[in-house]
């Protein structure tokens, strides 16, 4: 059950329809709606799926009780045996395989790994992660333990947010949950006008920007470096608007319920940084993994004790970097593994980017200085726009493996750009992407995109500048939204990228 399918609507106004219908029930109706949508979504068997989310369920919800009515050394002992029943299974069902096949290839050994490799379960690595943090949140005393289990089991498999996130906490979630929703016209248009402007950023935005990079991605050998940095450069567009697509598609339709999920995006690419981007780049998925990774890594006992003789010995400074790097590392150790633990999503989502943070921190004083000698004042439009120039094409870097799908491929991708960027042949890409009829829907699709993370960027949306306009002006936009979408969007053409994470 695709978002983009017809079964899905079919399936949305159904749910809508009863949860407003029957207001006394409206937690079950979701919770049982989540169950479907996951069971019906799922390629894996009735069956198993049910006894995977059984497991997940029971792990949670009595690994939380279990910890808040123990203490000392015992709570530890729960703690650690709950998180490592949640993590062992999100790491055996997703990554073991990946993992086992690298390390393979690296020692050059020959074994079969096939029995580890499972059928992708749909929204494993969103839902494991929000677990594990409701669990670690009960062990830090931030609340209690929740003692209804269909609360904790909608709090982990609400069906919107499954699919691609974003990551949940439950103290955001609970009274959301728990409160009755009246229907509300706000609630219907908001969402309504969020999933459009989703499904206009996937089908007419983004399935066109993939030709492109299908097309020199797919032959490369056959373009040049200038070729390759233009699909690349595509690629960035190709999957901003299809992860944030999603994310507003699932935004949306959670509005229809009355419940607010965590934005995922803010306008990365006006980014100035490259630490800025990623603060604005999967937004929820970053802040769990500093919140839950990074910060308790950070303060542990051997990093302090690390950070203690560094200091002692190298200096103030030396011993604030030191536990701050090595916390890092780790940090994005895992979301390397968290993107699938193969070779070339490890490089491009854990070691360029974790490379690249390193360097920007390490040289910022350097950079200031080299900045102010520059014949453009610091705060400059200009210089801003630089700066995010420099911010998207460093973070292209990443995306080069990405599109490659290898790291050698990658290599041999970037040093085609590095030395080749002179030759072009862009006569043969547009024919070869298919561009001609679809160049001007790029070009509106790009302006009205840029238009809004514009606005995004100052603090307003461009559901805000509707909302002050009249009642038909409003309906006459959503009207030519949903025109332009059927006329112009390119369904079935593929899944949504993030699906596979």
């Amino acid at each position: 059950m695709s978002l983009t399918s017809f079964s899905f609507f079919v399936f949305l106004i159904a749910t809508v329809v009863l949860y407003y219908t029957v207001p006394k029930m409206q937690k079950y109706i979701l919770l049982v709606a989540s169950f479907v949508f996951f069971l019906k979504a799922s390629p894996v068997s009735v069956g198993w799926m049910l006894l995977l989310m059984v497991y997940i369920l029971f792990v949670t919800y009595g690994g939380a009780i279990a910890i808040e009515k123990t203490e000392g050394v015992k709570r530890d002992v729960v703690s650690t045996l709950t998180i490592l029943g949640l993590a062992a299974t999100l790491f055996v069902l997703k990554y073991a395989f990946n993992m086992g096949e690298l390390i393979s290839s690296l020692l050059a050994m020959n074994v079969n790994l096939s029995w580890l490799d499972f059928v992708p379960i749909m929204g494993l690595s969103y839902f494991t992660l929000s677990a594990i943090g409701y669990v670690l949140d009960v062990r830090w005393q931030m609340y209690l333990a929740e003692r209804n289990i269909a609360t904790v089991a909608l709090f982990i498999y609400y069906f919107p947010q499954v699919v691609s996130g974003p990551v949940t906490r439950f103290s955001a979630m609970r009274k959301q949950i728990l409160e009755r929703t009246a229907l509300e016209y706000d609630n219907i248009e908001y969402g309504l006008r969020r999933m459009l402007w989703g499904y206009f950023k996937k089908l007419v935005i983004s399935e066109r920007f993939a030709m492109i990079v299908q097309a020199v991605y797919a032959n490369p050998q056959n373009y040049g470096g200038a070729d390759i940095c233009i699909a690349t450069l595509c690629y960035a567009v190709q999957l901003y608007t299809d992860f944030s697509g999603c994310m507003d598609i699932v935004l949306g339709t959670s509005a229809l319920f009355g419940i607010r999920l965590p934005e995922n995006f803010c306008a990365p690419f006006f980014s100035k940084t490259v630490q800025e981007f990623w603060q604005r780049w999967h937004i929820t998925l970053g802040l769990w993994f500093k919140d839950y990774v990074m910060y308790p890594v950070q303060i542990s006992a051997p990093l302090v004790k690390m950070g203690k003789f560094c200091k002692q010995h190298y200096g103030k400074k030396v011993g604030k970097k030191v536990p701050f790097y090595a916390s890092m590392l780790v940090l994005w150790f895992l979301i390397g593994v968290w993107h699938g633990c193969t070779a070339h999503y490890f490089v491009a989502s854990a070691i360029v980017p974790c490379t690249l943070l390193m360097i920007s921190d390490l040289g910022s004083s350097y950079f200031t200085k080299m900045g102010k000698k520059l014949p453009w004042q610091e705060n400059s439009l200009l210089w801003d726009n630089v700066n995010r120039l420099k911010t998207l094409l460093l973070i292209c870097i990443c995306w080069v493996f990405v599109c490659a799908e290898s790291v050698p491929a990658g290599m041999v991708a970037l040093y085609d750009i590095l030395t080749n960027i002179g030759d072009c042949h862009m006569t043969e890409l547009w024919k070869a992407a298919h561009i001609g009829s679809n160049f001007s829907v790029m070009i509106l699709g790009m302006a009205v995109l840029i238009f809004a993370d514009y606005l995004e960027d100052k603090g307003t949306s461009l559901y805000e500048i509707l909302n002050k306009r009249s009642w038909w002006v409003r309906t006459v936009i959503l009207y030519v939204e949903i025109i332009l979408i059927i006329d112009k969007g390119l369904v079935g053409k593929s899944e949504f990228i993030y699906f596979q994470f």
